[in-house]
């Protein structure tokens, strides 16, 4: 602590950090580290992605990494944010576009969408990160879906991460 109110974390705020900051916070997290498994993507069609592997730290909501998404318990408003690292695994170039929704692919959170391009040939490699502050209901299941701008072409996501932080309840 650097004086009354003031914190220094160097470059870079963790959950763990926010949790020290603000007891009793909400928040939850689900992720996949050095994944190779290979996505195949729809035209205009949203496909929900389903690489999670590891559920990360929580309190007050519940992640679930086996059913790829993390259920809110208090209605509120929430920091949603997804943290992606994909490979092009197709030969043609493609523009992903990657977006949170809720419920099970019911509703897409209009705030929190995303995309970059990836070159053709297998082998373009792109991060990137998207979210937004999202107003959620109790029992809202949160999830990642993604489509391609091609025709139907495959990715592999790398590393991915959906966390959020609860900001009101």
């Amino acid at each position: 602590m650097l004086g009354r109110g003031r914190y220094d974390f160097g470059n870079y705020v963790t959950v763990e950090d926010l949790v020290t900051l603000v007891p009793h916070s909400v928040y939850g997290d689900i992720y996949v580290d050095d994944n190779s498994n290979s996505v195949e993507l729809d035209v205009g069609s949203y496909v929900q992605i389903t690489d999670f592997d590891t559920n990360g730290p929580f309190n007050g909501t519940m992640p679930d990494h086996t059913e790829n998404h993390i259920t809110i318990t208090d209605s509120g408003i929430y920091s949603v944010n997804c943290h992606i690292s994909v490979h092009n695994d197709s030969v043609g170039k493609q523009t992903i576009n990657m977006a949170v929704f809720v419920n099970n692919g019911f509703e897409e959170l209009a705030n929190t969408e995303a995309h970059d391009t990836l070159q053709g040939g297998s082998g373009d490699t792109v991060s990137f990160s998207f979210g937004g502050i999202v107003t959620l209901d109790a029992g809202d299941t949160v999830e990642v879906w993604a489509t391609t701008d091609a025709t139907t072409e495959s990715i592999v996501i790398e590393n991915i991460t959906l966390s959020m932080i609860g900001m009101s309840s």
